[in-house]
């Protein structure tokens, strides 16, 4: 009976902790979104003063716009999404 307990306590902290990781990859990649506005933004604002800066913002913004999505789509898919409450019986 302890060895369930303690199998049990285990499966609890694994979902908690699988899903703060979800959690915190998902606000990272919203972070990742904001980052690649603003740098966007300042790109198109400096277009006329230092166009070779701001060329190298919006490439910049680019690559960080695709790593976001690349990193939604790899938590959004290939995250350990289990039910850990069926084995919880």
């Amino acid at each position: 009976m302890q060895t369930l307990d303690s199998d049990r306590e285990g499966l609890i902290k694994m979902k908690k902790a699988l899903k703060q990781i979800h959690q915190n990859g998902t606000n990272h990649v919203e972070s990742e979104v904001l980052l690649s506005r603003a740098l966007e933004r300042l790109g198109n604002g400096s277009l006329s003063q230092e166009p070779e800066l701001a060329a190298a913002f919006l490439k910049f913004a680019v690559v960080t716009k695709e790593l976001s999505n690349l990193q939604r789509t790899l938590i959004h898919y290939r995250m350990p999404k289990y039910d850990y409450d069926s084995l919880l019986l």
